[in-house]
């Protein structure tokens, strides 16, 4: 339903829509996605009880298989590298040219606390993206609490696209994130030149890669 004809004319349109209809959350968040997407993550702890550890999956094929056969129910389980290789997957069934890239140390940007109760607040005053992760520890070095989060790697798929509606310099290599809330198709090279006024989600992609790490210590 969300491919009409206007978006099937251009592969970033359609990259968009399977970006973010892809996963699913089951646990409460203001992101839970599509409740038909093909994938349902899971994060945070090591139960994965009534699905499938996500290191245990060897194809996508086998994950779109079970979401068909189960009456398009989203699949447990997944995590990043799971929704980056589905997504390339589908790309390149639908005849972009796709990979899968990872990056270590990635940074989830702490300027907006999300709240499970669908409402969104900053940690800043001026409600702007400041690109940042903040630990604050106390007098015996303990994390007290924090504001965004650095994980030790993220995977997404990229696909390549060259149009003559973009800077030529951002013709090639798009970023596309299919794991929740889903993020993309962003020029590579916007990303790498701090492009925020770049349409597709840079400034999410530019917080991923590019956040700064701030520690404090609190009384």
């Amino acid at each position: 339903a969300e491919c009409n004809a206007t978006v099937l004319k251009d592969p970033r349109e359609v990259a968009k829509v399977l970006a973010h209809v892809l996963g699913y959350w089951t646990e409460p968040s203001p992101h839970q996605g599509n409740p038909h997407g093909i994938l349902n993550g899971h994060w945070f702890d090591e139960n994965f009880v009534n699905g499938t550890n996500p290191d245990d999956w060897r194809s996508s094929l086998d994950i779109v298989q079970q979401w068909y056969d189960n009456d398009k129910t989203p699949v447990s389980y997944a995590q990043c590298w799971i929704f980056a290789c589905v997504g390339r997957s589908l790309y390149l069934s639908l005849g972009l040219v796709s990979r899968t890239v990872a990056g270590y140390s990635t940074m989830v940007d702490g300027s907006v606390i999300q709240y499970t109760n669908s409402l969104e607040t900053h940690t800043f005053d001026d409600g702007m993206v400041h690109h940042v992760v903040m630990i604050f520890f106390d007098s015996k070095a303990a994390v007290r609490y924090q504001w965004g989060m650095v994980w030790n790697f993220h995977s997404w798929a990229e696909i390549y696209v060259s149009s003559n509606e973009e800077k030529e310099e951002y013709s090639g290599w798009h970023a596309c994130d299919p794991t929740l809330p889903g993020n993309g198709p962003t020029p590579q090279r916007a990303i790498f030149n701090l492009d925020e006024e770049v349409a597709w989600g840079s400034s999410d992609f530019i917080s991923d890669l590019h956040s700064t790490v701030v520690m404090k210590l609190v009384q």
